[in-house]
């Protein structure tokens, strides 16, 4: 339904803006991935057959392409698929194996016309042709390998992997990789992770970066899937890379509440010594996950009841607290800070809950001068600790 809306869009446009007579027949449209395509020259339908210029579709697949000008062939390479077509000859070779073309690529208007279904699927993606629109659907290797994530499709998978046509280092407008994707889908479908374990195998890089700087580990932790964290640290994710914010993956599983993914981290020799500093903060978001950060690991490694710590959590984070503390400004200076814990942690329901977390760890959390058994109210902005203090 949706591509038939789409098409029938197109088309309007097309008519809209084409120079040509409202009697003639309306231009041939292609989309691939829902992408409009455009050719400097325009799709032919001979007997049929859809021809295009070669080194558009073969470069919007994703292929390298060499011109043959003596033998007018081209030569097309995607991974480990290779395409071979001639003009004026039926027969195209398909990593060396011979197969009938239904239409002989042309020279027309000085450019190389080839067919454009055979040259999609030979580079593994799906056309579909609607008659009524004169519009080419062409779903990419890439969307296919996808779409087959997101509804848990291994026979798909394995087929387009096994077919070689896949660029495995593909990412999307955003820096997205295919192992983000299948960190995703795989918190849904416990099939996708063994497909993730597959993508590894094949030599994808568990380490590939989105425009953010996130990781498909990082994207692992904030989306709670811990099966996906072990397959990507059995693969030997780098634990200390930094997203462009400088949160490392210990650090999301802090501030996200992932105690097993903390420990799991640690085992592994997080090594990582900068501890965030709310002065560091750009947002109010931010501040309540530098917060979060100190509080997790402080009830994990002191070996605090897992009850007490929820209460903790339920205390910190009530509605009421979380809307004033992001009434903080956004300047992220530390006495706004100070001044919320001593307006409001004295008020935890436990004494051991206030005497670990402020005792032992208000030093590197808000930059006071606390000593054991002090009064929250008494706390002060020390003179000597985080000289950046305002």
């Amino acid at each position: 339904m949706l591509k038939r809306a789409f098409s029938l869009l197109f088309v309007t446009l097309l008519t809209i803006t084409s120079p040509v007579p409202v009697s003639a027949q309306v231009p041939i449209g292609v989309l691939l991935d829902y992408e409009v395509q455009t050719y400097d020259q325009p799709p032919l339908l001979v007997e049929g057959t859809t021809l295009v210029p070669m080194r558009g579709i073969f470069e919007s697949l994703g292929a390298e392409v060499k011109w043959d000008g003596i033998n007018q062939k081209v030569i097309a390479t995607k991974r480990n698929t290779t395409v071979e077509l001639q003009i004026g000859v039926q027969t195209a070779i398909v990593n060396g194996i011979s197969l009938t073309l239904a239409e002989k690529p042309q020279l027309v208007n000085g450019r190389t016309l080839v067919p454009l279904r055979f040259v999609s699927e030979a580079l593994g993606a799906e056309v579909e042709w609607d008659g009524e629109t004169r519009v080419v659907w062409i779903v990419s290797a890439e969307q296919r390998l996808l779409s087959s994530m997101r509804v848990g499709d291994l026979e798909t998978f394995e087929s387009l992997l096994h077919q070689g046509s896949v660029e495995l280092g593909w990412k999307n407008e955003t820096g997205f990789n295919l192992l983000h994707f299948a960190v995703e889908y795989g918190a849904e479908k416990p099939v996708v992770n063994e497909m993730m374990r597959t993508l590894l195998k094949k030599g994808v890089d568990p380490d590939l970066q989105t425009r953010g700087g996130v990781t498909p580990l990082m994207t692992a932790i904030v989306s709670g899937n811990e099966e996906a964290v072990d397959i990507l640290l059995d693969a030997e994710a780098d634990i200390h890379v930094k997203d462009n914010n400088g949160r490392t993956a210990l650090w999301l599983a802090a501030a996200h509440d992932h105690g097993s993914i903390v420990t799991a981290l640690k085992q592994r020799g997080d090594t990582e010594t900068r501890t965030p500093s709310v002065a560091d903060a750009q947002t109010e978001e931010e501040i309540i996950e530098i917060l979060h950060y100190y509080v997790m690991p402080t009830i994990l490694s002191d070996g605090t009841d897992p009850d007490i710590g929820a209460m903790l959590q339920l205390t910190f984070l009530s509605d009421e607290l979380r809307d004033e503390f992001m009434k903080l400004s956004m300047s992220g200076k530390k006495q706004f800070v100070v001044q919320y814990v001593q307006d409001h942690w004295g008020d935890l329901p436990h004494d051991r809950i206030w005497d670990v977390l402020v005792t032992d760890y208000s030093q590197w959390l808000i930059g006071t001068d606390v000593r054991y058994g002090m009064n929250p109210e008494d706390a002060k902005i020390s003179d000597f600790v985080h000289g950046d203090a305002q």
